[in-house]
């Protein structure tokens, strides 16, 4: 689902993930730490096949640092993505309601994410907050949040 994400954005101009910027034995270590999440609704991709993925982590010091605080324990959205043959049929904030239910059982206030700029409106009506950015040398990503145990009706 990665590599179909990416060449789809590759075909489109977008700049976020380049194909093959995450290699394959890097996927298969976060699989083997179960962080990855994936999402089989049976649509037309197929029973069994994910239609839809998200990274779930701990900590998240590279992009959060300064922000991650005790007093607001936070689950760490990475990666989500939705299959390409999947897409627009809201797959992707049902998976990061889910992910906000998971942020919920670990105890955690908030679920966070990084996101290109581009992105911010899709993010932005599901609930997120913006509550800071971090600039790298080739790239900038927003910070956003939104309370666990606030997941949006409908």
């Amino acid at each position: 689902m990665r590599r179909a994400r990416e060449r789809w954005m590759e075909r489109r101009g977008v700049v976020q993930w380049a194909v093959g910027s995450l290699d394959d034995a890097t996927i298969h270590a976060e699989v083997g730490r179960a962080e990855w999440h994936a999402l089989d609704a049976g649509g037309p991709t197929g029973p069994g096949a994910f239609e839809a993925a998200v990274r779930l982590v701990d900590a998240d010091p590279l992009f959060w640092g300064e922000h991650e605080r005790a007093a607001d324990p936070a689950l760490y959205a990475h990666g989500l993505m939705t299959d390409p043959a999947a897409s627009g049929r809201g797959l992707g904030a049902l998976v990061l309601d889910l992910a906000e239910a998971e942020a919920e059982r670990r105890s955690r206030r908030l679920l966070r994410l990084d996101c290109a700029p581009h992105l911010l409106p899709y993010y932005l009506p599901l609930g997120f907050t913006e509550v800071g950015a971090k600039d790298f040398p080739t790239f900038r990503t927003v910070l956003l949040e939104r309370p666990a145990g606030a997941i949006r009706a409908g």
